[in-house]
This record gives C-alpha cells, sequence and structure tokens, in this order.
C-alpha cells in the first residue's frame, strides 16, 4: 500500500489541472498571447494550450506550434512559408475532411484575419463523430 501511495504521488504533479481563467493570457516559451472569455477554463502544456468554456469534449480551442516542414497525418500535406493564410486554411480543410472519424463536416466561417500582426485565418466548423455527437 506504501508503495502504491508513493507512486501516487509522484504521479501527481505530472497532470496538469484545468485552471478557471479569463482574459489576457501570454505564453513566453509559445511567444503568444491570447484573450480567454471568463469563465472558461484552460490547460497550458509544454505542447499547447487548450481553452474551453463547455469542456474538451463539446467545445475547445487548441493553440500550438507546429514545425512548417511536419507532414499532416490523413493528406501527407504540408504548410510552406511561402502560402497564404487561405491556402494554409485549405490544407487544414483536407487534413480534417480526411479524417474518417470525422463526419457531416461543415464550415461555418473560413475567413482571413490578423494573428498578432501576421495575416491568418479563422476557422469554424461542426463535424459529428462516430458516436453520432455534433461538436463545434
Amino acid at each position: 500500500m506504501k508503495k502504491f501511495l508513493l507512486i501516487f504521488l509522484l504521479f501527481i504533479p505530472a497532470c496538469a489541472p484545468w485552471i478557471k481563467t479569463g482574459g489576457s493570457y501570454e505564453s513566453l516559451p509559445h511567444n503568444f498571447y491570447v484573450n480567454i472569455p471568463q469563465g472558461w477554463m484552460m490547460l497550458d502544456t509544454d505542447r499547447y494550450l487548450l481553452i474551453s468554456g463547455d469542456g474538451p469534449f463539446l467545445q475547445y480551442v487548441l493553440i500550438q506550434d507546429r514545425p512548417i516542414d511536419m507532414p499532416f497525418r490523413n493528406t501527407k500535406k504540408k504548410f510552406n512559408r511561402l502560402m497564404l493564410p487561405q491556402e494554409a486554411a485549405d490544407v487544414v480543410i483536407d487534413e480534417i475532411t480526411s479524417d474518417r472519424s470525422v463526419l457531416n463536416f461543415e464550415i461555418i466561417e473560413n475567413a482571413p484575419t490578423r494573428i498578432n500582426g501576421h495575416d491568418g485565418f479563422r476557422m469554424v466548423f461542426t463535424y459529428k463523430n462516430r458516436d453520432g455527437l455534433k461538436l463545434k
């Protein structure tokens, strides 16, 4: 029993907690900041920032660094530094629609936007998972 308790106590710090938050948040290691709605929860790891208002299985925003030359899992497509934001959005759309676990994919919004002074895109979409649950 003592051995189990010791192992359990060693793993507790490794579990990153969800933190109730809201307002401006800056990630120095990843060089970005984001305005998070009041009352939302956030999970900040060394690989990504995940924020959600209703829980990650219903709605979330994932912010992460992605190596520009890393191919996507389903399409094997890559970004390149000369792509326009809408071309990058098309690569993301192709990747999502190629994922067999994404059903009834529908784009609600796909528009240019500014991200920290840089051209980018904002995409909002819905889909159903294999259990028939609609996600946005």
